[in-house]
């Protein structure tokens, strides 16, 4: 169980479902909104009331189509600790770049990929950013991405973050 300023999400155990609720006005919950919340000024704003279903899938799918460099970059935070990354640690390191696989290369290669990769798991709200040059991945994220790669996958970001980080 995470709860939020805004809203509050948990993972059901054996299945690893993911069900939240509260906030959702820019429908970063992934549930269909039925109804209205009044916030404690009186305005209204699309809310879910009861736990339901995240749709995390179709956002990872959108994801993956319209920024698989986003979405590789996910990974490799997902495989980081649940803490703040210096972002200065994922800016270009073109000597992994030479032994990463073709679609992650220019990850490695671009400081402006990276910046772009960052804005759209932003716009996603899959990332947030600590306003002192860190990234924040909040765990649950984490916990869904890693369990959408096998493990051989998994077990190659996590060297990547570690090359990345020492």
């Amino acid at each position: 169980l995470k709860t939020g300023a805004y809203f509050t999400c948990a993972v059901e155990q054996g299945t690893s479902a993911a069900f939240c609720w509260g906030y959702n006005g820019s429908g970063q919950l992934g549930a269909d909104v039925s109804g209205s919340c009044t916030d404690q000024s009186g305005i209204a704003s699309q809310c879910v009331g009861s736990p339901s279903a995240v749709s995390g899938g179709l956002a990872f799918a959108a994801l993956d189509q319209r920024s698989p460099q986003a979405a590789m970059l996910l990974k490799l935070l997902a495989c980081c600790a649940p803490e703040p990354v210096p972002v200065r640690l994922l800016l270009p390191h073109p000597d992994f770049a030479d032994r990463a696989p073709a679609d992650v290369a220019p990850l490695l290669r671009d400081g402006l990929a990276v910046n772009d990769a960052a804005g759209e798991l932003r716009r996603y709200s899959l990332i947030g950013f600590t306003g002192d040059g860190m990234m924040l991945v909040h765990r649950l994220v984490q916990a869904v991405t890693l369990s959408r790669m096998p493990d051989d996958e998994i077990a190659w970001w996590r060297r990547l973050a570690l090359a990345l980080i020492e």
